[in-house]
């Protein structure tokens, strides 16, 4: 009996060992395809803008949000919003929706007023906002974990170059962390002007944790539509298990999901003749470079300063899908790398980066050109629940993943060599993040050591 058990033990660690192996394998396949376009994103031949050639094409005409939300509902994957959608998705890599209920612009309304709140006094002269943004780190704190026994689980404000971040995160009892209830003391500018303070308090909580809701309801709607197009209405409500939209955190934790806060400004002063000879210019100055998130989808509601672009591999450069949108109405949807490897590369994660705001004009004061505020931008990075494993907790077998999704694809897609993960029972959403940004970051330092391995080649030649 003894012999017989650790026969079958060795057995099940044979195959737990080959699971695991595997499912590693399957991601890598993955970030490597991630990789390839980031690479692309940035070659000599990639153009610049070619938002007029994908608006010709349909891209950029937003889909009700109210339409999308019932036709996930009633789970019917051919419904017309649903196909648009996807079909958006898998072309462009992006999609717009618009809210159509007063109470969801209200809602973004108030996250706005309150976002340009908390960076109100970006308008200042250098020395003003650098002053300003000590007091912000005071506001928020810096970006820390706040649950010991989780250090991803961070939230706080940073200030990187010309750019500020606030990361918030949802917490139990529909609390927003940091925590905006408090007031700072009231400390005059140079000029006696406290205007310009950010009280914060429980009416801005309120608004940040009304706004979260909103987009994360998008966010939902999104995961479900992607969803029922993959597998039908088995695998959509088994996404939506594992999304985190900030509902239902246990006490004493986070939402692994984040809502950024983010400022970006040029500071940047140049004359009439060097704005015209930078617009007529092919090279764009970039705030926030080529990258891609670890997301089921990144929400983010269209900002009043144009600056985003995603990158589209079909036309082999850069659209801007704000310039076509309307502030405080639409929401724009990036896939994430969480939304790729579990529709099997058939929705790739959306390649994105940030332009510089314009630069002031040498021609205005300080805080009268359009440009002096920069650009103000409220992403919300929608992640998976860390504790949920990725195979139905009722599932015994390794073999089972998420929804059935080994199942075949219905029709090929410039990703059909990418494979769905056998994901091993047990592995955790958690567990999926830390392998992505581990297997990023292998991707990332092979590819430099090629680079480098090139570039000592080619001196050697040249020699």
């Amino acid at each position: 009996g003894s012999l017989y058990s650790r026969r079958t033990t060795r057995h099940s660690a044979e195959v737990l060992t080959s699971s695991w192996r595997n499912y590693q394998d399957r991601v890598r396949e993955n970030v490597r395809e991630i990789g390839d376009r980031l690479d692309r994103s940035v070659a000599p031949d990639v153009r610049s803008d070619r938002t007029e050639v994908v608006e010709s094409q349909g891209a950029f005409e937003p889909l009700s949000f109210s339409a999308l939300q019932r036709a996930g509902h009633l789970g019917d994957k051919n419904d017309d919003v649903i196909v648009k959608l996807c079909a958006r998705l898998e072309r462009w890599h992006f999609a717009i929706v618009r809210l159509d209920d007063p109470e969801q612009l209200d809602a973004m309304g108030g996250l706005w007023s309150e976002t340009k709140s908390f960076y109100a006094d970006s308008v200042l002269g250098e020395e003003g906002s650098d002053v300003m943004r000590a007091r912000r780190l005071q506001r928020a704190g810096p970006v820390r974990a706040t649950i010991e026994k989780d250090a991803s689980l961070t939230v706080g404000y940073a200030a990187m170059d010309d750019n500020e971040f606030l990361d918030t995160r949802a917490g139990s009892g529909g609390t927003l962390h940091p925590l905006f209830t408090t007031r700072l003391p009231e400390v005059a500018n140079d000029d006696g002007d406290t205007s310009l303070e950010y009280m914060g308090g429980v009416a801005a909580q309120e608004r940040f944790v009304s706004g979260w809701r909103i987009l994360a309801e998008v966010g939902r709607a999104a995961c479900a539509a992607v969803a029922l197009q993959v597998g039908g209405a088995a695998v959509s409500a088994d996404w939506l298990r594992l999304v985190d939209d900030g509902e239902g955190v246990p006490g004493g934790s986070l939402s692994a999901s984040v809502h950024r806060l983010c400022h970006y400004r040029n500071r940047d002063v140049e004359s009439d003749v060097e704005a015209e000879k930078r617009r007529s210019s092919s090279k764009k100055p970039v705030a926030f470079g080529a990258h891609t998130d670890a997301t089921f989808f990144t929400v983010i509601p269209v900002a009043a300063t144009t600056g985003l672009q995603v990158f589209t591999p079909g036309e082999l450069g850069w659209v801007s899908p704000e310039s076509r949108a309307v502030h405080g109405t639409d929401v724009l949807l990036l896939p994430g790398e969480f939304t790729q490897v579990l529709s099997k590369g058939r929705f790739p994660c959306a390649v994105h980066r940030i332009l510089k705001p314009e630069p002031e004009r040498a021609s205005s004061s300080i805080g009268n050109s359009p440009s002096a505020f920069g650009r103000l931008s409220a992403p919300l990075l929608l992640r998976g629940r860390n504790s949920e494993p990725l195979a139905k907790p009722e599932s015994a077998g390794a073999d089972q993943v998420v929804g059935g999704l080994l199942k075949p694809r219905t029709r090929p897609n410039a990703n059909s060599h990418l494979s769905q993960p056998e994901f091993p029972a047990g592995v955790t959403m958690a567990d999926l993040h830390r392998l992505l940004l581990q297997l990023l970051k292998e991707d990332y330092d092979r590819r430099l050591d090629a680079e480098t391995t090139m570039a000592a080649k080619s001196e050697a030649l040249q020699e």
